[in-house]
């Protein structure tokens, strides 16, 4: 049976008016992702370059007046559900079901965006707009790391495939924009069976990863309107046996708020139901510290439109089925060294696994720019 190895670990770090991502996780049973940090906040749309399919054209069914907007690895059904009335702090409303028939695309650069773009339109968030000039970005950088076997956001000048330095200084030659961001993912995988087919399975794993980790999470389900997209894969002889190393990178740009100022994104998102019951802590920054490399419970996060308001979660509380607390670590820009990457944003991680086919319910209370936050959803764990 395969076995997986791990990948060191960085860390991350904040760049004036924009936002860089550096981490690297391992786990030893699953495939290891890196990213996270913050978001670009409000602001128009800067965009340049060519504009290529993010998944998303719109058509009508046949016998049905309702349009169908049908995506390169889902759909979507309906209207975008209104704001709720009144001018106090709210959810983003979702769409949860109405984006649905979700199934990994064939090959990973692809798979990836699409299935960030599938979570995005679940929580109510417009899709990422795939364009030309980052898509080479990210994909010279996602070489630079299988050349060099690291993962990693800054280049060093000299080494095979040195694009730029930083993500910051590589997107904005190709792509000038008003904030940017990057995450990037690895993992490797070794099997004593020589000449093993191990290229990346399922081709969205790595973002699939991303997602599931709170800081990089809060990147992807960001206030940003453009992305681009990189994959490389290696996989040869290794001893006597086969070794497969696995890296992606998704480039983000252009501020566009999904929403307004005094609504923010919830996820798990409001009837969730495919929720997983636990998370291994190898993010950087550490959502829950004192608890690296740990089996937890899922991690809920909240997370404002506009992150430069000030967010401060003084409850976070989930609970059972039964209405039992389950205890829960919170972090937000309050907690120690993380007033960078917790811009905007707190999250509860379960200090043990949730119970598999459980509903749960999460109240959140405090302020966000001033304004009273006193919000509440549940979702259903698979």
């Amino acid at each position: 049976m395969p076995a997986e190895n791990p990948l060191h670990s960085l860390s991350s770090r904040p760049v004036p008016l924009r936002w860089r991502t550096l981490c690297g996780v391992a786990l030893l049973s699953a495939l290891a992702a890196c990213g996270g940090g913050g978001d670009g906040g409000g602001g128009g749309t800067a965009a340049s370059g060519t504009a290529q399919p993010s998944g998303q054209s719109s058509s009508t069914q046949a016998g049905s007046s309702t349009p169908v907007t049908a995506g390169g690895c889902y759909t979507v059904s309906g209207s975008k559900p209104a704001a709720p009335a009144g001018g106090g702090i709210a959810l983003l409303p979702a769409r949860g079901s109405a984006v649905s028939n979700y199934r990994v695309l064939d090959d990973a650069r692809s798979a990836g965006l699409c299935y960030a773009n599938y979570r995005r339109e679940q929580v109510g968030l417009p899709p990422l707009v795939a364009r030309d000039a980052l898509n080479n970005v990210a994909q010279n950088h996602t070489a630079y790391m299988l050349a060099n076997q690291t993962l990693t956001h800054d280049e060093v000048s000299g080494n095979a495939g040195y694009t730029g330095a930083t993500p910051d200084a590589r997107i904005q030659a190709a792509y000038p924009t008003n904030a940017d961001a990057e995450v990037v993912a690895g993992a490797n995988k070794w099997t004593s069976v020589a000449n093993a087919q191990l290229s990346l399975s399922p081709k969205d794993s790595l973002v699939s990863d991303l997602i599931n980790a709170p800081f990089h999470r809060a990147s992807l389900l960001g206030s940003y309107a453009s992305a681009g997209s990189g994959y490389a894969e290696s996989v040869g002889p290794n001893g006597t046996g086969t070794a497969a190393y696995y890296y992606q990178t998704v480039d983000l740009a252009d501020a566009s708020q999904g929403g307004t100022d005094n609504q923010m994104v919830a996820y798990p998102f409001d009837g969730q139901a495919d929720v997983p019951a636990s998370w291994i802590n190898s993010e950087s920054p550490n959502p829950a510290p004192g608890y690296e490399n740990k089996t937890m419970g899922y991690p809920v996060s909240l997370q404002a439109i506009n992150t430069s308001l000030q967010f401060d979660a003084d409850s976070f509380t989930i609970t059972d089925a039964q209405g039992r607390n389950v205890d829960c670590l919170k972090v937000d820009s309050r907690s120690s060294g993380l007033s960078g990457a917790a811009r905007g944003l707190a999250i509860c991680t379960p200090l043990a696994p949730l119970a598999s086919g459980q509903r749960y319910s999460v109240a959140v209370s405090g302020k966000l720019g001033g304004q009273a936050v006193n919000l509440n959803w549940s979702f259903t764990t698979r």
